[in-house]
């Protein structure tokens, strides 16, 4: 991450949280909306064309969870949106690296892909799957509002941890939630201000050492 990466983080969580807990206490449609506005900024951050394949990734699997909630073939459309969610994931994440190993082994000159790598894609493609398999269990119901927030809640869009939506969605509409929680603001602030600091400073600094 570039230094103005690090501002822009900075900046964008205090002012986030600050619209969370007060415009987002109107009601509810506010406050997810805004979580979902905030994914889409956060992850925007890095390129709008980086952005539309969690775009597609997101509608594509919204629409199996739609199928899912109306078919009784739900192994198979099951299936299907894992095999989906998986291929999507080994043909950005991983075909430039088969191409490579081919090259290697068959002296080859199969030319690599021209791939942008979406960021954060192992990430959001698990929890994709995880919903999908949520959604067949019948689990979880398939509100497009609570989906969005789901997915693109930004805190663990790019870097985890995975979350069952299950266990999100049941945070997300516990209406002790709603309100301002200041041991959790101050928590969160001391473990964010501490990672910023070894990354910064620590990982940072040894990585240009290691390289």
């Amino acid at each position: 991450m570039t230094f103005n990466s690090y501002i822009f983080i900075l900046l964008f969580l205090p002012c986030f949280v600050l619209l969370y807990l007060t415009v987002g206490r109107l009601n509810d449609h506010v406050r997810k909306a805004l979580v979902i506005l905030g994914g889409i900024a956060f992850y925007a951050y890095a390129g709008w064309n980086i952005a539309a394949f969690l775009g597609m990734s997101i509608a594509a699997n919204f629409l199996l969870s739609l199928v899912l909630k109306r078919t009784k073939y739900k192994k198979s459309v099951s299936a299907v949106a894992i095999l989906l969610n998986v291929g999507f994931l080994l043909y950005f994440k991983y075909l430039n690296f088969a191409i490579d190993i081919i090259n290697g082994l068959t002296q080859r000159q199969i030319q690599a892909r021209d791939l942008i790598l979406p960021l954060g894609i192992s990430f959001f493609t698990f929890q994709q799957i995880m919903y999908v398999v949520s959604v067949a269990k019948g689990e979880t119901d398939t509100k497009l509002v609570d989906y969005l927030a789901y997915i693109l809640f930004f805190p663990k869009l790019v870097m985890g941890p995975l979350m069952g939506p299950v266990e999100f969605m049941n945070q997300l509409n516990d209406p002790s939630r709603k309100k301002v929680d200041w041991g959790n603001i101050a928590g969160g602030i001391k473990v964010f201000s501490f990672g910023l600091f070894k990354k910064m400073l620590l990982a940072d600094t040894f990585a240009k050492a290691v390289t």
